[in-house]
């Protein structure tokens, strides 16, 4: 993942022998390409003239590829709301791209290259783009590729008592990206587990120890890649591809899990209802609320 940039304009400023006038500070725009030259607005000191224009907002150009949005960020001091995904540089006052409610997770959209093949967004609570947002997040050699950024809170870096907390972003590559991923066959489907949400909002004594997931059979299953692996089925990490046919599904977890058949009576968590279609691929991340309530979204990968 590539940290997000940050960018300081250096700005030279000339003290003038006969007075002068203070600029006004740059308003409107969302950052990022800097001032262009223009004529006039300068004010005259001496033999010098200082010309300070009026700031313009990049026009960036599509990047040609996709990302989608998804909203799991609790301020845990009242209700969560919906973001502002803006195309940013610097972090702050441009038009938004899209608006994500909570819990839910935006349409794929060309974000826009900044100019190196990579894009950058910042996101804000709707309608409140003050210059000090939740986040930003970059991702670089965006052609020909299909990310998803997840935006979430903080909860173990948890803040003084009322105030909310911070947000932290990370990246899923589902197309295009270095390592390849597998795909579904024409008679069955992929599902890419997420559980890396929960190392961050869910409190360490509330975390799952040695989970494995299952359909309730008894037995414990393995993700896509793993089939030859010494214990027979695979713990549950960040994200894995598991694959199932086509139809209806329920899939359950279970925790202190160390053998096959551990995935049995009555699970930590589930049954969670999917509905997959053969040959297509599925996103199904794992979440926790700020009152410590586990959830799950399942989004197709197009």
């Amino acid at each position: 993942m590539r940290a997000a940039r940050c960018l300081a304009l250096a700005v030279a400023l000339l003290v003038a022998a006969c007075g002068g006038s203070t600029p006004a500070a740059p308003t409107g725009g969302d950052g990022g390409a800097g001032a262009q030259p223009s004529d006039g607005g300068g004010a005259v000191a001496s033999d010098f003239i200082l010309s300070f224009p009026p700031y313009v907002a990049p026009s960036w150009p599509p990047v040609h590829g996709m990302v989608r949005v998804l909203n799991i960020y609790f301020p845990g001091t009242g209700a969560a709301f919906p973001i502002d995904v803006v195309q940013s540089a610097f972090g702050g006052n441009g038009r938004p791209l899209v608006t994500v409610p909570p819990e839910t997770v935006s349409d794929y959209f060309d974000p826009g290259d900044e100019g190196d093949g990579g894009t950058q967004l910042s996101f804000f609570k709707s309608g409140t783009q003050t210059g000090s947002g939740l986040m930003s997040q970059g991702w670089s050699n965006m052609t020909g590729k299909q990310i998803t950024m997840v935006v979430e809170s903080a909860v173990q870096d948890a803040p003084a008592s009322g105030q909310p907390y911070g947000a932290a972003t990370y990246v899923r590559e589902e197309r295009g990206g270095s390592s390849p991923t597998p795909t579904p066959g024409s008679g069955d489907a992929l599902v890419f587990t997420d559980v890396q949400p929960l190392d961050e909002t869910l409190p360490e004594d509330k975390g799952w120890v040695a989970p494995a997931m299952g359909t309730g059979d008894g037995k414990c299953l393995t993700a896509v890649g793993e089939e030859n692996g010494a214990a027979g089925f695979s713990y549950l990490d960040a994200q894995q591809p598991f694959r199932f046919p086509g139809g209806k599904a329920n899939v359950s977890v279970w925790t202190g899990v160390s053998n096959p058949s551990d995935c049995t009576g009555t699970p930590a968590f589930g049954p969670v209802a999917l509905d997959l279609a053969a040959g297509e691929s599925y996103w199904l991340v794992f979440y926790a609320n700020d009152q410590g309530q586990i959830k799950t979204l399942l989004a197709p990968i197009r």
